[in-house]
């Protein structure tokens, strides 16, 4: 669900987040000179999601998107760091933000240019990538871990 309150799908607020995510790395790495950004990924167990950002890279015109789909769950974070630490990591990548990431200059500041899109998302998702007030990262996807529910209350509701 979006901060306006409509639902988006998940592969259209993936591709949107993507868009974003992006459109705020080519302007962090610059607008010339055929830069290719590197796209860093880890495998999804959803059928398309590889696929749907192969699609979207491909797409992106401004520059080369290279997606790097890293396979084997743990490996990723591995992958990572090790990236991160060198010159050899990605521009854009999906990982939790933290705030030694910051101290490290591993994360570009994207408060002034995400600063239009802002109030595309929900404050609370804008919170998770942000670290003493500047704007490093956006959520690619929310997932609901737990529900929880009253059975009454359903029931009463006729559900």
């Amino acid at each position: 669900m979006s901060a306006n309150g409509r639902s988006v799908p998940r592969r259209t607020f993936l591709g949107g987040a993507g868009a974003v995510g992006l459109g705020a790395v080519a302007a962090a790495c610059g607008s010339g000179g055929g830069k290719d950004i590197s796209q860093w990924y880890h495998e999804y167990g959803e059928k398309g999601t590889e696929d749907a950002a192969k699609k979207f890279a491909k797409a992106y015109k401004k520059h080369t998107v290279k997606v790097n789909w890293v396979i084997g769950g743990d490996q990723y974070g591995t992958k990572l760091s090790t990236g991160l630490l060198g010159n050899k990591g990605p521009d854009a990548f999906e990982d939790q933000l933290t705030a030694q990431m910051v101290k490290a200059n591993q994360v570009v500041d994207l408060t002034d240019l995400l600063a239009g899109a802002r109030s595309d998302f929900h404050p609370a998702d804008l919170a998770l990538g942000t670290v003493n007030g500047k704007l490093y990262g956006i959520p690619m996807i929310q997932d609901m871990q737990m529900l929880y529910y009253r059975k009454s209350l359903l029931a009463k509701a006729g559900l």
